[in-house]
């Protein structure tokens, strides 16, 4: 019945739709992908780019294999201004085309993803491209290179450290993993840091400065940290005021009083 449905009225793109969908329903994966083909290109040419880019989404889930309609997904997402989306299937058909033993093709498909990203996941498809063709020098290059961009991508540093490895170069292998520590090292205060402040952002008021805090309270009276902030300042100008004439009496005896073999002792102490 869709079938007549749409021979009767081809330019419909909701019938079209839905024969593709039923297509699909019932296991015929050729002709759902040739229907969902045809009304992307369509859309495609009446400009309806996003509806474009629904059905070739479709077409790409059903048939995965197929890097033509990969590359022409990609092509929509980068007119559309979607380069980082474009990229990322560029690179996908990039390492389908490297295992299937087309180097030259791939390597023209990762040029098109250069000029859109220079997120980690380019350098990691360049580096499995040169594994590939078994040029681990070329690989490990790819990566450091991906660090200039990227210094902080664990991604990287770890696939430069099995590069390395493979290679037969262990001290570079050392060398990553221990940039991979240092930034694992720097990055966890960093995340703790922020969940404390992202957290405690909005407690942040006078509240805190001018009220002390209520031992087992179970409603939301205001409450902060007004004793803990005054017990500070008695601490500090307690000591303030027991250090700082001493400290005075003493450099004033040191300059202008004490013998010289007291003062390089002292100053050697200090």
């Amino acid at each position: 019945v869709l079938k007549k449905a749409v021979r009767s009225a081809p330019d419909d793109m909701d019938l079209m739709q839905r024969l593709a969908d039923l297509y699909r329903q019932t296991g015929m994966i050729r002709d759902a992908v040739a229907t969902h083909l045809q009304v992307a290109e369509a859309f495609q040419k009446k400009g309806l780019v996003k509806r474009a880019l629904e059905e070739f989404g479709k077409v790409v889930d059903l048939d995965p294999k197929n890097l033509k309609n990969k590359i022409k997904l990609a092509d929509l997402f980068n007119k559309e201004g979607m380069k980082d989306q474009a990229a990322s299937i560029y690179l996908e058909v990039a390492e389908s085309l490297g295992m299937e033993g087309k180097a030259a093709e791939a390597m023209q498909i990762v040029e098109r993803a250069k000029s859109m990203t220079s997120a980690p996941q380019l350098f990691l498809s360049q580096s499995r491209l040169a594994v590939m063709a078994t040029d681990y020098p070329g690989a490990a290059g790819a990566l450091r290179d991906g660090l200039k961009s990227n210094p902080r991508s664990v991604e990287l540093l770890e696939a430069l450290a099995e590069i390395e490895l493979r290679a037969n170069n262990p001290d570079r292998a050392m060398e990553a993993l221990a940039w991979i520590a240092a930034a694992i090292a720097v990055g966890m205060p960093g995340v703790v840091v922020f969940s404390v402040a992202s957290k405690g952002a909005s407690q942040l008021n006078l509240n805190l400065l001018t009220k002390s805090p209520i031992p087992f309270s179970l409603d939301n009276a205001p409450q902060g940290l007004a004793n803990a902030f005054a017990g500070t300042l008695v601490i500090v100008a307690l000591a303030t005021a027991m250090a700082l004439p001493t400290g005075i009496l003493v450099a004033v005896y040191l300059n202008e009083f004490a013998p010289r073999s007291i003062r390089n002792g002292v100053s050697t102490a200090l």
